[in-house]
């Protein structure tokens, strides 16, 4: 699978990166978890703890990547599978920032899709949860609808 990675010895090296790491903590940490969102079709199914809270993990984006964008556009800017999306989808919302991720690999320019069928994305900031964290369900998308995740509840203080 090396083949279709950019440099993927070194990624790994910056995935282990202390400075790489607290780099991308400290940004997750200035925009919080109300803005770290996680994005599943309508058929995947989700798992809960023992207080039935929703937990999430995988790859996250901030709402910023997603903001006015229907589930298909969102389908393109993450690199998803084509047409996993073509349903609609629903997009979840972190109740706490991770402590631990690494970072995702980038596929050679030569390539239009990794050996499991994930397209090159449009550059959207994504990481990748180690650890599943709780989540809360913010938005459910039909095809065509545009992803508007309105204005952060502390808004009036600043």
């Amino acid at each position: 699978m090396d083949e279709f990675y950019i440099d993927p010895k070194r990624t790994r090296l910056l995935q282990a990166s202390e400075r790489v790491r607290k780099a991308n903590l400290e940004r997750i940490e200035f925009w919080g978890a109300y803005n770290l969102v996680k994005v599943l079709d309508l058929g995947r199914a989700v798992s809960q703890n023992a207080d039935g809270e929703i937990e999430l993990g995988g790859y996250v984006t901030l709402q910023s990547e997603l903001s006015r964008k229907t589930p298909k556009e969102i389908e393109t800017a993450l690199g998803l599978r084509p047409g996993s999306l073509d349903q609609g989808c629903r997009i979840f919302r972190f109740r706490k920032t991770p402590t631990l991720l690494p970072d995702g690999l980038r596929l050679k320019p030569e390539h239009r899709a990794d050996p499991h069928g994930y397209p090159r994305g449009q550059m959207a900031w994504q990481i990748v949860l180690t650890m599943p964290l709780p989540a809360v369900l913010v938005s459910t998308l039909a095809p065509g609808q545009a992803f508007n995740p309105g204005r952060h509840p502390g808004i009036r203080y600043l």
